[in-house]
């Protein structure tokens, strides 16, 4: 019967203790606005495409084959492609840099010849 009565002792003390608890008065609207958590979808969003992209492209899972191995090779090949010069383009630089220095030369003998004259 004690232990009862110190259980309903500590009830009555928690219950007046939940009164005093400041409540908001209106809980009827949203807690948070439409922009906030428009804003909170978005950086969700991008988060869980750039930890899946990670995984996917980047993670190191060993050196054995598994089932992002497709995906990266093409993805590497489609990079490398797009990022190395082709044997046409190489031939471009090549003659570019063969002009450029001609020029540079041709610049150099025009000012020791009006050194000398």
């Amino acid at each position: 019967s004690s232990s009862s009565s110190s259980f309903l002792k500590e009830k009555d003390s928690y219950n007046k203790m939940e009164n005093k608890v400041a409540v908001p008065s209106d809980l009827s609207g949203p807690l948070l606005s439409k922009r906030t958590l428009k804003g909170a979808r978005f950086i969700q969003t991008f988060g869980l495409a750039a930890v899946v992209g990670y995984m996917v492209l980047f993670h190191d899972f060993g050196d054995y084959e598994h089932c992002f191995m497709p995906v990266r090779r093409k993805m590497w090949g489609e990079y490398n492609k797009f990022f190395t010069p082709s044997e046409q383009e190489l031939q471009e630089i090549q003659h570019l840099k063969l002009k450029q220095a001609h020029q540079q030369i041709e610049s150099t003998m025009e000012e020791k010849k009006k050194e000398l004259a």
